[in-house]
């Protein structure tokens, strides 16, 4: 195999092995931003700049592994390598040009996301299913051409049979065998994701595993992902290197050799080939584009989706308000009546079982409310979820305060989109305080004891003279 043997294909290779040095050095400098924003959020501002230059490099390194792909389906058509890579590219531009799509026609966020959370993952596992597929089909075809031709390509390199040409058979064997392992993790993991987003949708077929109800499984679902998608993405880089090296070898074997491979057809692009990777190189550019233009009026318009009508900075609306009237029905089958606590200082804390922030937080409000019920205080945990759900999970711990089941609650409480929020109303039933998220101890009680003091009374202007004061 001379180094004129399927010069585009090796090109691509190439071209694609850069892009993914490219995607990695990205990768290290977001790192070094994070930890540099760790340790300091002062000096992380400094670094401001590298943001855009990031979101650059990602896209050049996208776009080196797309024309990668593309000449790489320029390989002779009996290699079945071409089929593979037009659904590589295919699915590249969809996945670039959806969001597009979603930001100009001004769609919900449940457009952008999938039923896991992410649909980028599932749609990266697939990318890799299709390239590993791609690859595995051109170390077949060209070990499939190798022992076919064995016994003149031993002969225009002067060696025994058995020798060099032999071996390199097994070695393009080898690494099939290995795009081949590839290909069957990557699908393994779209399975995985595919089971995971069946166990959280309305078609759950076991409600007892349904890891948003259930925060460990939640917790070691998604380290399971994070890790098993790092080793994928590790052994697409070393077979992509296999390869490139088995290129090589060939080649410095082969120096000078002048063999002529008439048997084997020309490479040549394909009209469907050259469509796809079009679509998808314009589609990357489209998407950057997006990001930087169309996405942040989107965002900001459909915040509220997630956070209400709560402000993203300074104090929430419901603070100062009056709470509203609400008769909760316990866990235990006991009524309370919001307006019948009057007197007291109230900490209304709305979670779910699912939540690890909400599961995080239990322990402190445990111990504030075994603190504030001697001190006029009342503590009420309410969630939407049904009750069994609830009573199993509040069985296995120390929650010493009242726990509601229920939903559809009047305003403020009705705009709550994200969990866990907590409200502390004081003794004449104003809301004096919203906690959005996770919180300590000694927030709550802080909030508690703040709320026990009268509010500040307004100032009365002086009244004007000649006027009755």
């Amino acid at each position: 195999m001379n180094d004129r043997f399927l010069p585009l294909t090796r090109r691509g290779l190439r071209c694609f092995q850069s892009g993914i040095g490219l995607a990695v050095l990205s990768m290290v400098v977001v790192g070094i931003q994070l930890y540099v924003t760790a340790l300091s959020p002062g000096a992380a501002l400094s670094l401001r700049w590298l943001q855009p230059v990031v979101a650059s490099m990602g896209v050049v390194a996208s776009g080196l592994m797309l024309v990668g792909v593309l000449f790489m389906t320029a390989c002779p058509g009996e290699a079945g390598v071409a089929p593979w890579g037009i659904g590589l590219l295919a699915l590249s531009a969809l996945a670039s040009l959806w969001p597009v799509v979603v930001y100009a026609a001004d769609l919900p966020f449940g457009a952008l996301s999938g039923p896991i959370g992410n649909t980028g993952t599932g749609i990266l596992a697939l990318e890799v299913a299709l390239f590993a597929g791609m690859l595995a089909a051109l170390c077949r075809w060209i070990a499939l051409v190798k022992r076919r031709d064995a016994v003149s390509f031993v002969s225009a390199l002067r060696v025994a049979e058995g020798g060099i040409g032999a071996d390199q058979v097994a070695v393009w064997e080898t690494l099939a065998g290995r795009c081949n392992r590839l290909f069957q993790g990557a699908t393994t993991f779209l399975i995985v994701l595919i089971f995971v987003a069946l166990l959280m949708s309305p078609l759950n077929p076991v409600p007892s595993l349904q890891p948003m109800r259930q925060p460990l499984l939640a917790i070691l679902g998604g380290f399971a992902v994070l890790l098993w998608g790092i080793v994928l993405l590790l052994r697409v880089v070393g077979a992509v290197w296999g390869v490139d090296q088995a290129f090589r070898r060939s080649a410095r074997l082969a120096a000078g050799e002048e063999r002529d491979w008439g048997d084997v057809a020309a490479e040549r692009f394909g009209a469907a080939g050259m469509v796809a990777g079009t679509l998808a190189l314009g589609g990357l550019v489209a998407s950057h584009w997006a990001e930087q233009v169309l996405a942040p009026g989107w965002v900001d318009r459909h915040m509220k989706e997630f956070v209400g009508d709560r402000p993203l900075a300074g104090r929430s609306a419901a603070v100062g308000q009056a709470a509203p009237a609400m008769d909760m029905k316990t866990i235990d089958g006991e009524t309370v009546r919001l307006e019948d606590l009057a007197g007291n200082v109230v900490v209304l804390n709305f979670w779910a079982t699912w939540c690890p922030p909400c599961v995080a937080e239990i322990p402190d409000l445990a111990r504030l409310a075994k603190e504030v019920n001697q001190e006029g205080g009342v503590v009420i945990g309410i969630s939407d979820e049904d009750l069994d759900t609830i009573r199993s999970f509040v069985a296995s711990r120390d929650m010493p305060y009242a726990i509601v089941a229920g939903s559809g609650w009047p305003a403020p409480f009705e705009s709550i989109r994200a969990i866990p929020v907590t409200y502390v109303i004081d003794a004449s039933g104003t809301i004096r305080e919203e906690f959005v998220g996770g919180q300590s101890y000694e927030a709550f009680r802080r909030a508690f004891d703040a709320a026990k003091l009268p509010l500040p009374s307004q100032a009365v202007p002086a009244p004007a003279a000649g006027e009755l004061p």
